[in-house]
């Protein structure tokens, strides 16, 4: 069984789309499970991949589609009877292949999983700029009313938050809390 675990939603049956899925391997579970799978004790899976297959594009399957992506974003891979306009990671056009279907739903879970990591990084890297400007403003101030150079200002942070087991930032945002620097009014 492969690691990918697929959310089929309004799953069309002239085309077998839930079959297909399964043959090549992958996990799926249903936007309307059968009463076998309703019962069943398992915790539903978080799907890597949100597949969807509809002979129309029914409000109601749409509104499904846009639940399962707000509660797991995943990639949105959809087989229609031709391309339409949408955000879909990729679009199946009938008739549908198997191996193309392999190859397009491992290719949009790596690529959102690759989007999802590069989203993460990029907000990490953006929590460092903001911390890094208010470590620096800090030191400004330390420099100002302690009349020190902006070395020593650095390391009197760096002293502060390694006694009191901080991070710099922190000590930082304590030292603008409590100061009223005559610049931000």
């Amino acid at each position: 069984m492969k690691n990918i675990q697929c959310f089929l939603i309004d799953n069309d049956p002239a085309i077998q789309f839930q079959d297909a899925i399964r043959q090549l391997g992958y996990r799926v579970t249903l936007a309307k499970p059968t009463a076998d799978e309703r019962t069943s004790d398992s915790k539903p899976e978080i799907p890597d991949v949100l597949a969807f297959s509809a002979p129309v594009a029914s409000q109601p399957a749409l509104r499904d589609l846009v639940a399962a992506y707000h509660r797991h974003p995943a990639p949105i891979v959809a087989v229609a009877p031709q391309q339409a306009d949408g955000s879909a990671a990729a679009f199946l056009l009938r008739p549908l292949q198997n191996n193309r279907l392999d190859r397009v739903l491992q290719e949009a879970a790596d690529c959102f999983s690759e989007s999802e990591r590069l989203r993460q990084e990029n907000q990490e890297l953006r929590q460092c700029l903001e911390d890094r400007k208010i470590i620096e403003k800090a030191k400004g101030i330390l420099m100002k009313t302690r009349n020190i150079d902006e070395n020593r200002a650095f390391h009197h942070l760096q002293h502060v938050a390694r006694s009191q087991s901080i991070k710099m930032v922190d000590v930082a945002r304590v030292i603008l809390s409590t100061t009223l620097d005559p610049v931000d009014g």
